[in-house]
């Protein structure tokens, strides 16, 4: 990322000076690849969530996370949300941090889970009571069944990259 730096504050500088010195004519020989190095640093530019969980109960498993834009899936089908990974919990523990490349900014919603077992899913007991911890973004009132997206959704923005979940532990 250096040297791309470094190549476009050149062109910059450059063109700067042109512009001081050259009248509109000569600026029209400037090759327009130039240009593409400039084009490639905005689109290389990625929007990072940072998810603080403060309270993982154990370095066992791993913490997975899915983020969704849509109601469709949430919150227990990742193969329909935006992104879907699981990390390691010793990790997660060690840093207090979920992190996630690479999201475009918008209206999201969280699910994640403690899979203490590595099987990467939420093991539930009778009646489906979760035998792991679980959250969701906004950490809404517990209560019978997932919260819907809507009240778990939040604008994920330059300006809010970090997001709080409380991991609930039911035994």
């Amino acid at each position: 990322m250096a040297p791309k730096f470094a190549r476009s504050c050149f062109l910059a500088l450059s063109l700067g000076f042109l512009a001081s010195n050259a009248n509109a004519e000569s600026l029209l020989i400037l090759n327009p690849a130039l240009f593409e190095d400039l084009r490639g640093d905005q689109e290389s530019i990625k929007s990072k969530l940072s998810i603080k969980i403060p309270n993982l109960r154990s370095k066992l498993g791993q913490v997975c996370v899915s983020v969704f834009n849509s109601e469709d899936g949430f919150p227990a089908d990742a193969e329909k949300a935006v992104s879907s990974f699981c990390m390691s919990a010793s990790e997660a523990q060690e840093t207090g941090f979920v992190s996630i490349e690479g999201l475009p900014f918008g209206t999201i919603a969280l699910a994640l889970f403690h899979d203490e077992n590595s099987d990467k899913k939420l093991n539930t007991g009778i009646f489906g009571i979760p035998l792991e911890g679980f959250a969701f973004s906004n950490n809404p009132a517990l209560r019978i069944g997932a919260p819907g997206y809507q009240e778990c959704t939040f604008t994920f923005s330059d300006s809010q990259p970090t997001h709080l979940v409380e991991l609930r532990y039911l035994r």
